[in-house]
């Protein structure tokens, strides 16, 4: 059962960690997307994972990166 992780934007995720995500994202229109996954951890911090997340979403709506927004996130530990 994976655990949630209490983290603050300059925690660093363990290399090799699995780590599981469920992110809430808002569109400049003002859709409400959530979206979930995994990603094993290889150093960056949460600053810099919720970025990634921000560019592929956008990528995947087909927005320009400003018009995508997180909202709110969860993290956890598998």
């Amino acid at each position: 059962m994976p655990k949630p992780m209490t983290v603050t934007p300059n925690t660093r995720f363990e290399t090799g960690a699995r780590i599981g995500w469920d992110i809430d994202i808002v569109t400049a229109a003002g859709a409400q997307i959530p979206a979930s996954g995994e990603l094993v951890g290889c150093g960056q911090t949460v600053r810099e994972v919720l970025a990634d997340l921000r560019v592929k979403a956008a990528r995947q709506l087909g927005l320009p990166n400003k018009q995508v927004e997180i909202t709110g996130y969860q993290f956890y530990r598998h």
